[in-house]
């Protein structure tokens, strides 16, 4: 079939016209172009005076931090009690410029020797705060309470009524273990609550758990905490620290780690003076993404004769 044809009248025929997008038109600003400058210039003056209102209360937050970290080094003991056949020692290292971490060694009577390590359940401030809080609450016990404050699991019982007294939320839990050590009989006697269990390295290199037990402070009105006693001999060491250190030890960081038990065992082989300086030197290098920074405290008696 054959195709019609279709045929364009010559007055119909397209015309070239100029479209919109290159159409010529002036830039238009409501206004004018002084406006506009004037407007971006109110706004960056706005801009800066926000950001110099940022650094200063960055400055007044160092500050008050830096007052904060003072404070809590002041409520640390100055020195350790020197103790008769014995050595202390002890290593806190703060995750942070202010820690949870608190401990305590000082000496209650002409004969005993109380040591406490607290973790306040947190980091920062609010944590620094409430070792303060313990710093004067087991104080109070040791000049107000009498005999009572002689007995460790005594002793968390009271730190934990105070803390219920407080009204503690579940970020102001605290974990801690008390040890006081009869310097004539060599005995020490321990309970803890929600911290790890301290161990006694004997001179043979045998690794001895302390068996005590009891929950966090601050959680039931009346918990109970058991207390384990025990004899130490020459060379012996007992030990006690935060799960800070369990962190750091346990990590990934510094290669392949030993099971759980095995630094302890280490401990008891080299001895506590070459542990401390072995873990110092482990935290300074492991990667903060291979573990998890917490506030380290440890604290060692170590009979020497």
């Amino acid at each position: 079939m054959a195709q019609p044809q279709i045929r364009i009248r010559p007055d119909t025929a397209l015309e070239a016209r100029p479209t919109p997008r290159t159409a010529s038109r002036p830039l238009r600003c409501p206004g004018g172009i002084e406006n506009a400058l004037g407007q971006i210039e109110a706004e960056l003056d706005r801009a800066r005076r926000l950001s110099d209102q940022l650094l200063r209360r960055v400055r007044d937050l160092d500050a008050e931090l830096a007052l904060a970290e003072q404070v809590q080094r002041e409520l640390l003991p100055a020195h350790l009690p020197q103790i008769a056949g014995a050595r202390l020692q002890s290593w806190y290292a703060p995750a942070d410029r202010v820690s949870g971490d608190f401990y305590d060694v000082y000496r209650a009577d002409d004969r005993t020797i109380v040591m406490t390590i607290a973790d306040a359940t947190g980091h920062g401030v609010p944590a620094a705060l409430m070792s303060a809080f313990l710093k004067r609450s087991l104080r109070c016990q040791d000049g107000e309470r009498g005999e009572a404050a002689r007995r460790p699991d005594e002793m968390l019982r009271r730190i934990n009524v105070d803390l219920i007294s407080l009204g503690a939320t579940q970020e102001q839990y605290v974990a801690a273990v008390c040890a006081m050590y009869d310097e004539p009989s060599r005995r020490i006697r321990v309970a803890r609550g929600g911290a790890p269990a301290p161990v006694l390295l004997r001179q043979d290199g045998c690794v001895e758990p302390v068996n005590s037990d009891g929950i966090l402070l601050g959680v039931l009105p009346s918990p109970e905490f058991q207390v384990a006693e025990y004899e130490l001999g020459p060379g012996d060491v007992a030990l006690l620290w935060s799960d800070g250190l369990d962190n750091l030890l346990l990590g990934t960081g510094c290669g392949a780690d030993p099971p759980a038990a095995d630094w302890r065992v280490d401990v008891a082989a080299e001895g506590v003076t070459y542990a401390l300086n072995a873990w110092r030197r482990r935290r300074e290098v492991v990667q903060p993404s291979n573990w998890r920074a917490d506030d380290i405290t440890v604290l060692a008696l170590e009979c020497v004769s």
